[in-house]
């Protein structure tokens, strides 16, 4: 809408709407370059901890080892064993079975390397097999699975 006063010119604009097309970058995120044999620039985060630099890199090839379940005890609707304890990992990851091929299994999570099976059925043959997994936040990462153990409940 156009209107003229005495010499001056008004102008009025109605239902307009601005779209941005760019991000907005996160605050929190900053490069700096690193040295001059690299090609990737080292990225780091603020955190609680300023002083600590975070890499990508380092974070993104996490391996933990493979595990080993040691001598399985038997007992009354139960199993006992233990675990290799694995360096850097967070807890463990129970897989036990009555088939082989672990077609419908049941699956349970442990943070120490001796584990207790129990309300299982008796004189039952189980297969178990297990490996580590390290959380950082709310990623898992795996480890590989162990050999299959086979024991028998009494």
């Amino acid at each position: 809408m156009i209107v003229e006063d005495g010499g001056q010119l008004s102008v009025g604009v109605k239902d307009v709407s601005f779209v941005t097309t760019t991000s907005i970058p996160d605050p929190a995120y900053t490069t700096t370059p690193g040295p001059s044999t690299s090609k990737a620039p080292v990225v780091t985060t603020k955190s609680a901890t300023p002083s600590k630099k975070v890499s990508p890199e380092k974070n993104a090839t996490v391996k933990l080892g493979k595990t080993k379940i040691k001598k399985v005890k038997r007992a009354k609707r139960s199993l006992k064993f233990k675990l290799k304890k694995i360096k850097g990992a967070s807890g463990y990851q129970i897989r036990y079975s009555d088939n082989k091929k672990f077609d419908g299994y049941w699956q349970k999570k442990v943070k120490k390397t001796k584990v207790k099976l129990k309300k299982l059925d008796r004189k039952t043959k189980y297969y178990i097999k297990a490996r580590a997994f390290k959380k950082t936040g709310n990623v898992y990462t795996y480890g590989k699975f162990s050999k299959r153990k086979k024991a028998k409940t009494k």
